[in-house]
C-alpha cells in the first residue's frame, strides 16, 4: 500500500502534459492505476522473497527481482494504461445553452 502515493505522482502531470482536467472520470483510471502499481509491487516482492527462502544475499536478491520482474512488470503496467487510456481522455459532458 506504500507504492499508491507514487502513482499519485504521475497523475497530476500526466494530466497537464495530456491538457486534460481533473473529473470523476478520470479519477477512475486513477484508481485503476494505484491497482497497477499495487499489483505490481506484489508481484516483484513476491519474486524477491521467494530469492530470499532460497539463502540468496538481501542486495542480490532485489536486483535479480528487479532485473527477472522487470519485464511482466513493463508488460502489465502498459496494457493497463492502455485500457485506462480512454477514461483518461474523455473529455467531461458539458451542457450547451
Amino acid at each position: 500500500m506504500a507504492v499508491i502515493p507514487f502513482a499519485f505522482v504521475g497523475v497530476i502531470p500526466g494530466h497537464w502534459i495530456l491538457g486534460a482536467a481533473l473529473s470523476a472520470v478520470s479519477f477512475r483510471s486513477v484508481f485503476g492505476l494505484s491497482g497497477v502499481t499495487v499489483n505490481d509491487s506484489l508481484v516483484m516482492i513476491d519474486f524477491i522473497d521467494q530469492k530470499l527462502g532460497d539463502g540468496i544475499p538481501v542486495q542480490t536478491a532485489i536486483i535479480e527481482g528487479a532485473k527477472g520482474r522487470f519485464r511482466p512488470i513493463m508488460l502489465m503496467s502498459v496494457t493497463t494504461s492502455l485500457a485506462f487510456a480512454p477514461l483518461l481522455l474523455e473529455r467531461p459532458f458539458r451542457r450547451s445553452s
